[in-house]
């Protein structure tokens, strides 16, 4: 991932953007995206492109408040290549970055145990609803 566009051209680098408290660089700054799309071939008929961009909100009364949302993408998901997980966790409150953060890892941690414990008659939406409300229990 990078911070979005830090080779761009022009002066305004540093100027204030109109009705903005920051700059254009502090905008930038804030902003992590992905290099480029990512393309997989999951099955022989089946191909998906996907990218990433989230951005640091502005809070002028806590002007370092980190993001508090996280992602992650794991392909191979569970060993098997044709399943990608994909996570967006929006955090909330004064510790919103920290639980985003523990559900990123946790929730596709817990969800690969339990789709492994499971039996086959168990439906993937439970599966689903039990790897939500296990991790919401541990935060």
């Amino acid at each position: 991932s990078k911070v979005a566009d830090k080779n761009h051209a022009g002066d305004d680098r540093a100027q204030q953007l109109d009705n903005s408290p920051l700059t254009a660089d502090e905008i930038r700054s804030r902003i992590v995206c992905s290099d480029k799309p990512v393309k997989s071939q999951l099955t022989p008929s089946l191909s998906i492109e996907y990218a990433f961009v989230t951005q640091r909100g502005y809070y002028p009364d806590a002007v370092d408040k980190p993001n508090q949302d996280s992602y992650t993408i794991i392909p191979n998901f569970a060993g098997d290549p044709t399943k990608i997980f994909f996570g967006i966790f929006d955090g909330h409150g004064a510790t919103g970055d920290l639980c985003s953060v523990f559900a990123r890892k946790e929730v596709p941690d817990r969800l690969q145990k339990l789709m492994g414990k499971a039996n086959a008659s168990v439906p993937f939406t439970e599966i689903y609803s039990n790897c939500f409300t296990d991790t919401n229990a541990k935060v």
